[in-house]
């Protein structure tokens, strides 16, 4: 059956597109097949909704050596989520958000030869606390609604 639900939504954002600031929002809805209406990713048959561990806000405001993607990167749903919950969360695995599951497809893409930690060696949880999904059963999602994280057989 399902685990714990100690996670929560701690904010939702509607993104317009690419170099554009997100819009901070108390709740979306999202449309089973597709995402968050209004969002750039709406009809993204990928990815259209775009996750990432609260977390990693701070950790990268706390790093000397910024990343390349730490200024590009923006999500829909932010999740404070426990650290031993972080390594359960994959391709495949559901999250049911207030009314609404998502699934996840993939985690974020590969690093840039480029960036500036991958030059130096150094880690990036971004690879680790960020990923993209698709919604299989639509609904609204509120801040601060509890996060159930389970496989799709229910573990």
């Amino acid at each position: 059956m399902s685990r714990e639900k100690s996670s929560r939504v701690s904010a939702l954002y509607i993104l317009a597109g690419k170099g554009k600031p997100g819009r901070k929002t108390k709740a979306v809805e999202v449309v089973e097949g597709k995402g968050i209406p209004g969002d750039a990713h709406f009809e993204d048959a990928r990815a259209p909704v775009s996750i990432a561990a609260a977390d990693i806000e701070d950790w990268m405001a706390g790093q000397d050596t910024q990343g390349l993607c730490f200024e590009r990167f923006k999500a829909n749903l932010w999740i404070r989520i426990p650290q031993e919950e972080l390594k359960r969360v994959g391709k495949g695995t559901q999250l049911t958000c207030g009314e609404a599951v998502l699934e996840i497809t993939n985690g974020k893409g590969r690093c840039f030869p480029e960036c500036a930690r991958v030059k130096q060696g150094l880690p990036c949880l971004l690879r680790e606390a960020c990923w993209y999904a698709v919604c299989v059963s639509g609904g609204i999602i509120r801040e601060g609604d509890l996060v159930e994280i389970r496989q799709k057989n229910n573990e």
